[in-house]
């Protein structure tokens, strides 16, 4: 099943997201390929395929915009000369939603970065930071439970998870109503705003609504 080519997929959600199939390029076709896993469900389609890249971690490109982001690389900065250290404007990869290991107090704010790498292989094996904490040393990342001195992030797998049945608070279901997970379907229409009730103030008080209403009739 394909999607139309002049209905494009919606980035709502994705966009900010490395390119999974190959971090190092700024193409977005593989939010295409969600958008036709997603319609092939929905339509019971068992023939689907599914990518090998869906097993990655979800990565966001970030900059050092800051001086704190800046400071929790202090360690790794040190004794590096200064073209090899971490500076400003410089990208950053974000391990998106990583969840803390244990003996993190639960609630701490937990925020993983770690020098920008386009290679996923190295990802895992790589050495990450808590923003928050830069003092409290680095952490390896893992995608599978189960590795409790380890901090876990999403794969590609678990956003199609929970994208294709996230409610959309801006559409309705067939039954009229907001679109959540016991009503969602393949197309959705809008919801619509009313405004019931108008409270003029000002100039426009004095005018009235009536001649509000005629100046707009005639744009």
């Amino acid at each position: 099943m394909d999607i139309q080519p002049d209905h494009p997929p919606s980035e709502h959600g994705l966009g900010h997201f490395l390119n999974p199939s190959d971090p190092g390029s700024e193409d977005r076709d593989w939010i295409k390929e969600i958008w036709r896993i997603i319609i092939g469900r929905v339509h019971d389609d068992e023939a689907i395929s599914v990518p090998s890249w869906l097993s990655r971690p979800t990565m966001v490109r970030t900059t050092v915009t800051s001086s704190s982001v800046r400071r929790a690389f202090r360690r790794l900065n040190d004794g590096r000369p200064y073209a090899e250290q971490i500076k400003p404007f410089n990208f950053l990869l974000t391990a998106a939603g990583a969840k803390a290991p244990a003996g993190v107090p639960e609630g701490q704010p937990f925020r993983l970065v770690a020098p920008h790498e386009t290679d996923p292989d190295k990802w895992e094996r790589g050495k990450w930071i808590d923003v928050h904490h830069p003092d409290s040393g680095t952490y390896r990342i893992t995608t599978r439970d189960g590795r409790p001195a380890m901090a876990r992030v999403d794969t590609f797998a678990h956003v199609l998870a929970k994208y294709e049945t996230h409610p959309e608070a801006k559409s309705l279901g067939p039954d009229g109503k907001v679109c959540d997970r016991s009503n969602r379907v393949a197309s959705t229409p809008r919801g619509h705003c009313r405004d019931d009730s108008t409270n003029w103030e000002g100039v426009e008080q004095a005018r009235g609504a009536g001649g509000r209403r005629a100046r707009l009739g005639g744009l």
